[in-house]
């Protein structure tokens, strides 16, 4: 499905130079975690529609955009300081994650806001995680609620004749 940009984002990837910044945010959920995380790509915390994220690095693979089967993501978030470690070691069910696509609105600011949303993905829940000292990795997938079979049940003319005329 195509992605609506902003009109100034447009103008700013068109023009040789310009003063719009745009950074990948992620908000991460999870039930053992009292409030979210949220993390910016950058060397700097930011504000998003007044939520800081803290700076983290992070490299993320979109998935693709074919209509085939359940697509998929990769994440990799740095793990320098290991605060992350203790909740990937005990968590219970999968995180969800949601990325979204950033453009600068105040760089004046302290810290800089961030309030133009240009793509904001739908969450996606983190498994097939692994973990070392510097770095953490997993896929991404989007909620597999087409994935499940519809009706539950299977109807057949032997087990519901009044079905099956």
């Amino acid at each position: 499905m195509p992605r609506t940009l902003s009109e100034t984002m447009l103008r700013g990837m068109m023009a040789r130079q310009t003063g719009i910044i745009t950074l990948l945010v992620a908000k991460l959920e999870h039930s053992r975690l009292d409030a979210p995380l949220y993390f910016v790509n950058n060397t700097e915390a930011i504000s998003v529609n007044g939520q800081e994220y803290q700076p983290c690095g992070m490299d993320f693979a979109m998935p693709d955009e074919n209509e085939d089967g359940i697509r998929t993501a990769r994440v990799r978030i740095a793990n320098i300081d290991q605060a992350l470690t203790p909740m990937i070691r005990t968590a219970r069910g999968e995180p969800q994650v949601t990325f979204t696509l950033v453009s600068s609105s105040n760089l004046a600011a302290s810290p800089p806001e961030f309030d133009n949303l240009e793509i904001v993905m739908l969450p996606m829940q983190l498994y097939a995680v692994t973990y070392d000292r510097v770095k953490i990795e997993g896929t991404l997938r989007f909620e597999t609620a087409c994935a499940h079979q519809f009706p539950k049940d299977s109807y057949n003319p032997i087990d519901w004749r009044a079905m099956f005329p």
